[in-house]
């Protein structure tokens, strides 16, 4: 909160591991929702482990669950936060929010949105 004026508040345990509340230019709010996965397993995360569903049931994977929270009235992010590394096909991820390479047009970013809307064709945030 010391580094970025726009961080308004910072809640622990509440609607997932942490949620961070902005206020963006034009008084635009932005609450931006964080897993952390610090008990990852010794290897690169992939796609498959954002999807990867508990015992095949629907709304299991943190892919799913990070999206069911798209209920507030705010503008929404989604973050995951590990120790590990992702594939390098999936590295653009890395990148901050706003930097080249993350813009929804770019080749990386567009493969990815299609991988996911194949694989989970009904959910959807705004």
């Amino acid at each position: 909160m010391l580094a970025d004026s726009s961080l308004l508040t910072v809640r622990c345990e509440t609607h997932d591991d942490v949620v961070l509340d902005f206020e963006m230019p034009d008084d635009i709010r932005v609450a931006e929702y964080v897993q952390v996965k610090a008990g990852a397993p010794d290897k690169l995360w992939s796609i498959a482990d954002l999807c990867k569903r508990e015992n095949r049931a629907a709304n299991t994977s943190i892919f799913e669950k990070s999206f069911s929270r798209d209920t507030c009235a705010e503008a929404l992010r989604f973050r995951v936060v590990t120790l590990r590394p992702v594939t390098s096909e999936r590295q653009v991820l890395t990148y901050p929010i706003g930097s080249p390479g993350r813009a929804p047009h770019d080749e990386a970013m567009a493969a990815l949105q299609n991988e996911l809307d194949r694989r989970f064709p009904d959910v959807h945030s705004a």
